[in-house]
């Protein structure tokens, strides 16, 4: 066997791989043999049927066979041997290949097109400087933060009649064409936001109205949505869905949302950890708390400028045709030539960034372990779930942040210790294998944003919400464009 590469571009070369008779010929020939014990045909006791005639039958299958097996095998071996960092998978050449004589031939050629991967010659230093915005939290976005948690905070009182941000609560009963209560219809004790109801018409007669007040109306039309109509009755969406029937709402209670009083009891509530004594001291403590809870989106903004950044310092060159070629054969009968050329600059940016990514994770060991997925996954659960509490252990009230949070009967019976029960909930996350999927991505994100704000110049600046808002936008629309 005679294997060669022959470079066909920048990036692209062409392996040859020669096979004589004396490379597939013995194993040809124990194969055959190990047939011919297993074949039985009429005539000839089991095992004994004449190799020529075994030979003549299964020849030629089991000859191709054993040659595409050599030729896989040793295509493999060599791409490993010569350490070949390919793209995709090799491809038969459409030029050199030739029709097989298997009937005839004993020495063949085959030809395999590869797409190389470029090299990337960047390194990460100081000399590479990137922006990274914060949020400078203006009053309005204190005072809109203030008047937002002194709803949540609010009670409901009773009023005389509804205005616009008011609630009702009465009966609502389906009618028939008469306008009468419908037989077997639809009777349901319900509660209605008067800002909820999308038509005006609708919502205009809620206005003004008070306790022991009738209202028609058709709920589909007044709420616009099937989900929220079927909340409204009681009822399955499906059924909301076709339901064309008008219902009379007799009003049992009028509510009005009481926002709650700025003092030191909410104070308490909201930062318990905190000792506030005036509302300036709120203020200040609330506007850090928004801060904080913009990182997200400034974290985000930042990575977005690094990868725009980077991608135009490597300037990463592709071979396109290959590539393209191997997309249209690996999606056969799924996607057209056209479809190829239409999505390929979207393909060619996700690659790039694949490959500059590969070469940060080995040259600064950014790989995830699943000590650290445990330990993230722990630590979710220890602040979730503090000793002194134990909420998994009676049903749980709250959404988590992992995508699915494991029942309380997950935890082993008999376990006494703390310790014990997280590692049962450890445990039962990890079978999911979707969700560590999810928060390996997570901490891989965390330790490549760590990397790139210790490598790079960073230059850190504040500016107003809507400045941040159009840098946002101006950046993602240059990576599109990538």
């Amino acid at each position: 066997m005679n294997i060669t590469q022959e470079s066909t571009g920048q990036l692209t070369a062409t392996i040859h791989i020669n096979l004589e008779e004396t490379d597939y010929q013995e194993n040809v020939e124990k194969t055959l043999r190990e047939h011919r014990r297993k074949v039985t045909m009429p005539g000839f006791r089991p095992g004994m049927v004449p190799y020529g005639m075994i030979k003549r039958m299964y020849g030629k299958a089991i000859l191709a066979e054993e040659i595409q097996k050599l030729i896989s095998e040793n295509l493999e071996k060599y791409i490993k041997d010569h350490q070949l960092d390919i793209l995709g998978q090799p491809l038969s050449s459409q030029e050199r290949n030739e029709k097989i004589d298997f009937e005839n031939q004993t020495s063949f050629d085959f030809y395999f097109d590869i797409g190389l991967s470029p090299e990337i010659d960047l390194e990460l230093n100081d000399s590479l400087e990137v922006p990274y915005h914060t949020i400078a939290v203006d009053d309005k976005m204190v005072d809109d933060s203030v008047s937002d948690i002194l709803r949540r905070h609010g009670t409901l009182v009773d009023t005389e009649t509804a205005g616009q941000e008011d609630t009702v609560r009465g009966e609502i009963t389906e009618l028939d064409e008469n306008g009468e209560p419908k037989r077997d219809g639809i009777i349901h004790n319900t509660i209605i936001a008067v800002n909820y109801v999308k038509d005006d018409s609708i919502r205009e007669q809620f206005i003004g109205k008070g306790k022991g007040d009738v209202i028609v109306f058709n709920p589909l039309t007044a709420t616009g949505d099937a989900v929220e109509t079927a909340q409204m009755l009681g009822i399955k969406k499906e059924h909301a869905e076709i339901l064309t029937s008008d219902f009379r709402l007799t009003i049992d209670q009028v509510q009005r949302l009481q926002p709650a009083q700025l003092n030191e009891e909410l104070y308490q509530q909201l930062f318990p950890a905190e000792k506030i004594a005036t509302e300036k001291e709120f203020r200040e403590l609330l506007r850090k708390d928004i801060a904080r809870s913009m990182t997200p989106e400034t974290d985000q903004q930042f990575m977005n400028g690094v990868i725009r950044m980077l991608m135009e310092r490597s300037n990463i060159q592709l071979p396109d045709e290959f590539l393209k070629r191997y997309l249209l054969e690996a999606n056969e009968n799924k996607a057209s030539k056209d479809d190829i050329e239409r999505d390929y600059d979207k393909y060619a940016k996700s690659l790039k960034w694949q490959l500059l990514e590969n070469k940060l994770i080995r040259e600064h060991n950014l790989g995830v372990s699943e000590e650290e997925i445990r330990d993230y996954i722990l630590g979710y659960f220890k602040a979730r779930y503090p000793e002194e509490k134990h909420e998994h252990e009676h049903g749980h009230e709250h959404e988590t942040g992992l995508e699915e949070e494991p029942a309380a009967e997950s935890i082993s019976p008999g376990e006494k210790d703390d310790d014990a029960k997280y590692r049962s909930l450890v445990d039962y996350v990890m079978k999911n294998e979707e969700e560590v999927r999810k928060i390996n991505d997570h901490l891989f994100d965390l330790k490549l944003r760590e990397l790139f704000k210790n490598k790079l110049k960073v230059n850190y600046s504040e500016v107003p919400i809507s400045e941040f808002i159009r840098l946002t936008e101006e950046t993602k629309n240059q990576n599109t464009r990538l």
